[in-house]
């Protein structure tokens, strides 16, 4: 399983990079995090909010990972995770 950790320093990164980015991303964006040697990119995105336009710092990290079960991801969404943090930080499956 390849999968992207998306995070960074302001209020609800992973919801905006949601609104930036999408699915078909992904993979590309994780190839250019591998790259670094430590697994990381920071993209930088101008994005409009209800206060107007402001730059968004997003915080990415590469992972590789055995054959996960997908059951046990959509445990993890549902049991563990919070939604609250979820809006902030959260990870997406690449492949």
């Amino acid at each position: 399983m390849k999968l992207i950790d998306v995070g960074g320093p302001g209020d609800y990164v992973a919801k905006e990079f949601e609104k930036v980015y999408d699915e078909d991303d992904y993979l590309g964006l994780w190839e250019k995090a591998l790259k670094n040697e430590d697994n990381k990119l920071v993209l930088k995105e101008t994005v409009d909010t209800f206060g107007g336009e402001y730059e968004l710092e997003i915080h990415i990290k590469a992972y590789v990972f055995g054959r996960v079960d997908e059951e046990f991801v959509n445990y993890i969404r549902e049991e563990v995770q919070d939604y609250d943090i979820s809006k902030h930080m959260n990870f997406y499956i690449v492949e």
